[in-house]
């Protein structure tokens, strides 16, 4: 990981997590997923319609199905890579956040969804960082590292904190 190199070899003291606004990537994965909600409400629409004539056929009532959050599952990386290539791939990383987001926001519009999963995929990626690298997580521990996460606003030029490890 560069972050590595730059802290080993360039003593560099501080590490910045930044996601940028209008991001195309996140939007297309809040987008699948938004379209994955919807396909789930009106499969369930569709199988109330379905349960209710079978109750009045049967004494016995179907069961209920699962919430939708356990049906709408995270996007597949192997199918969106095959479909998409490489920004399938990106597409796939952000998934889980663009599904916390829409899933935690239900009745916010798709910019609202995305600004937060913008800020989730931050998170992520600095929860990745100290998970996989005992060099940036003995870093910080010690107070020799400094990690940061930031929204850059591509209009404005601002940049906002998120989130700051120590």
């Amino acid at each position: 990981m560069s972050a590595e190199y730059a802290i080993a070899n360039l003593r560099t003291k501080l590490l910045v997590v930044s996601g940028h606004t209008k991001c195309g990537a996140v939007t297309a994965a809040v987008d699948l997923i938004r379209d994955a909600v919807q396909k789930v409400r009106q499969e369930r629409k569709s199988g109330e319609s379905l349960r209710s004539s079978a109750r009045s056929d049967s004494d016995h009532p179907a069961p209920d199905s699962p919430g939708m959050s356990g049906r709408v599952k995270s996007l597949d990386f192997v199918s969106l890579t095959d479909k998409l290539g490489s920004i399938g791939s990106v597409i796939a990383n952000i998934a889980e956040q663009a599904k916390q987001a829409v899933m935690s926001m239900p009745t916010a519009t798709l910019q609202e969804q995305v600004t937060l999963a913008t800020k989730l995929n931050v998170f992520a990626t600095i929860e990745k960082m100290v998970q996989n690298s005992p060099l940036i997580l003995d870093g910080v521990k010690r107070n020799e590292i400094e990690l940061h996460g930031a929204i850059y606003d591509i209009f404005t030029g601002d940049t906002m904190p998120t989130l700051r490890v120590a």
